[in-house]
């Protein structure tokens, strides 16, 4: 959260004066985990939230300076996130005493294998049809140099399918994928 939430909180204020006084913009890294719940995802995927409600409020409270506002929210990508959130979860449960099983829950790392595969697909789609991070960077230059831009860039096949089709799945379809492994 403090990164990803107040970090963005806290540039946004110290530059706001000189963004107003310029008309610029202010392009804030969401992510599409912020519309579609994930088990274990609750630390992350609260901070996206988070900034996708404050970038909306920031949009509509900046607009009437000449200030655009957009959010971009990239589905995977192939990036590090997978490798070292796995590691860091199962560090974390270790370094705080916890068991590695807890009842009937998987541990963390295996929950993260179970799930590694479909992450794996999905970063292969965003690099054949949705042009790898290089589309996401092109998302937030389109962002900074349009005269008009979106106040949302939804970025890759996955982020299209999470954000227009599970978002309208009843939520016990949703949780019982989730909580397959």
């Amino acid at each position: 959260m403090e990164v990803n939430f107040f970090g963005t909180v806290r540039c946004t204020k110290a530059f706001l004066p000189l963004i107003r006084s310029s008309q610029g913009r202010i392009v804030n890294m969401g992510s599409i985990g912020a519309h579609s719940p994930s088990a274990f995802g609750s630390s992350y995927l609260s901070t996206k939230s988070a900034m996708v409600s404050y970038s909306q409020c920031v949009r509509q409270e900046v607009h009437r300076f000449g200030v655009r506002v957009s959010l971009v929210e990239p589905g995977f990508f192939r990036t590090e996130l997978l490798s070292s959130g796995g590691a860091n979860g199962a560090t974390g449960a270790k370094d705080q005493g916890e068991e590695e099983k807890l009842g009937d829950y998987p541990r963390y790392q295996d929950k993260m294998k179970a799930t590694e595969k479909a992450i794996q697909a999905s970063e292969f789609l965003n690099d054949v049809l949705s042009g790898g991070v290089p589309g996401v960077v092109d998302c937030v230059l389109d962002a900074l140099c349009n005269p008009h831009p979106l106040s949302r860039y939804i970025v890759g096949v996955d982020a299209y399918i999470l954000r227009f089709v599970v978002a309208y799945l009843p939520a016990w379809v949703v949780d019982w994928a989730q909580t397959l492994a």
